[in-house]
């Protein structure tokens, strides 16, 4: 049984090691700001999903997004596109983060 418990103990605590390594590893640009490991995981819960490193632009009005230096419309961030009625500051509260303008706090 002492062996069962300590398996479990390091495969947990192998598993917590490779998650912090994972987002040290994340390099995301949006509106060309680089992001912090707090607003990349604020990002994928906007995105109902994990983000893929790289450089992206996003509408927080609207939430379309898309590549930097491409124009074009990629998609529509789930969250953004049912997000709550503004407050009289324009901001906006969807997935656990807050929209005010082009500015993401989470």
């Amino acid at each position: 049984m002492v062996h069962s418990n300590s398996s479990f103990l390091i495969l947990f605590l192998l598993s917590i090691s490779i998650n912090v390594n994972a987002q040290q590893f994340r390099h995301i640009h949006v509106n060309e700001n680089h992001l912090s490991s707090e607003e990349i995981l604020a990002l994928d819960q906007l995105a109902v999903g994990v983000v893929p490193n790289g450089f992206y632009w996003i509408n927080f009005d609207n939430g379309e997004w898309g590549y930097e230096g491409n124009a074009g419309v990629q998609g529509v961030l789930p969250a953004l596109a049912k997000k709550s009625q503004p407050e009289s500051n324009d901001c906006y509260y969807a997935a656990g983060a807050r929209l005010c303008g082009d500015r993401l706090d989470y």
